[in-house]
């Protein structure tokens, strides 16, 4: 209870006890039931692709075959971010799904690559967040980016 109908209450109290007579009660609405929020399991499904993540899978044990092990690879004579935006520039002309594919295996070899070389994941809120995440409206420096959101959404939300 807040300090605020503690305090609503005492005095209710107060007047009854002084008065005899009953201190009318106000008609309060009922709340409006809060938004349900999806369970950690229901996330796991829905923010996740595993076709995506079966077809990463499946180049990265193909290439493992042709090349070898991604343990004996020295990805440092290659330039992999550089590689991967090739990828995405390649998928943005053809629109062709498996240069996504193949950028995301990519940035996972540099990300493997930085590892080794003791590089460190150092999470920061830069402020730049994916602009749609479940049909949710997000604003990005104060502009909306799409508007896909049910009206029960906060729009005002940001990653």
């Amino acid at each position: 209870m807040k300090q605020k109908d503690i305090e609503r209450q005492f005095l209710n109290d107060l007047w009854e006890d002084m008065t005899g007579l009953q201190f009318p009660k106000p008609e309060v609405p009922d709340p409006e039931p809060e938004e349900r929020k999806p369970t950690l399991p229901e996330q796991m499904i829905t923010e996740w692709d595993d076709e995506f993540e079966m077809l990463m899978r499946n180049r990265l044990i193909v290439g493992s075959m042709r090349y070898g092990p991604m343990a004996e690879q020295d990805y440092a004579k290659y330039d992999l971010p550089k590689d991967a935006q090739n990828r995405i520039d390649k998928y943005k002309k053809t629109r062709n799904l498996e240069h996504l594919v193949d950028a995301a295996n990519t940035i996972m070899l540099a990300y493997i690559h930085g590892r080794r070389n003791g590089e460190e994941l150092k999470p920061i809120d830069d402020g730049e967040h994916t602009p749609i995440v479940n049909n949710v409206v997000f604003k990005v420096k104060g502009k909306e980016i799409a508007e896909l959101v049910p009206a029960q959404y906060d729009s005002e939300r940001v990653g």
